[in-house]
């Protein structure tokens, strides 16, 4: 436990030492991949989808003496889910697949551990805000009905928790991250839903 204790302190001491000459604007590309879901309460997790993550971020160095940053950005991101819904008379069960692209700006910090003049560790942690500006609602074997998500009760507005890791080599970044939706997606009725969002992202920081 003290090797363990030690090594951190001197991580530490390392990190604010290297952190007098770090960038105080970093700006960056960044693309990925997630795997969403939606909670509904009390039903449950729904099914996931696969969607993309795509924008540009920048990072403000909060402090000369560590390297705290607080990072922002625009992405565009698409969400949802794929599950089962019983619908039509007379009941029957139909897969339906909900695609919701939004807007989103993330608001976290993040702290840089320097493990070398080229690695570094960061994790991070805050907010995100989104805004719905597109999407599809498709349910199968009903004549491939489509339709707008918005149109048919789920709201444009999101906002969450996120937390993840990442690591630059170079100028090179690679990270994974979690959202977790605070805001109840569906208005009207006793359900409450909220977007959950497994991502992996890879980018270029200027």
């Amino acid at each position: 436990m003290k090797k363990y204790l030690s090594a951190l302190i001197a991580l530490l001491f390392v990190t604010t030492l290297t952190a007098q000459g770090l960038q105080k604007n970093i700006f960056g590309i960044r693309a990925g991949i997630n795997s969403s879901t939606m909670m509904h309460k009390p039903k449950g997790d729904t099914g996931s989808r696969i969607g993309f993550d795509f924008g540009a971020s920048y990072q403000r160095l909060l402090s000369t003496h560590n390297p705290l940053h607080f990072e922002t950005g625009l992405y565009l991101t698409s969400k949802g889910y794929e599950d089962y819904e019983i619908i039509g008379m007379p009941f029957h069960s139909s897969m339906v697949d909900i695609n919701l692209i939004y807007l989103q700006v993330p608001l976290v910090l993040n702290y840089d551990f320097i493990i070398s003049n080229d690695v570094t560790i960061q994790p991070l942690a805050g907010l995100y805000v989104a805004y719905g500006i597109g999407g599809k609602r498709e349910t199968k074997k009903v004549a491939n009905s489509s339709h707008s998500p918005y149109d048919m009760g789920y709201e444009r507005f999101d906002w969450g928790l996120k937390i993840g890791i990442g690591t630059t080599f170079h100028n090179i970044y690679a990270g994974v991250g979690y959202e977790f939706g605070l805001y109840n997606k569906v208005h009207g009725g006793y359900v409450k839903s909220g977007n959950r969002s497994l991502c992996l992202i890879l980018g270029y920081n200027f």
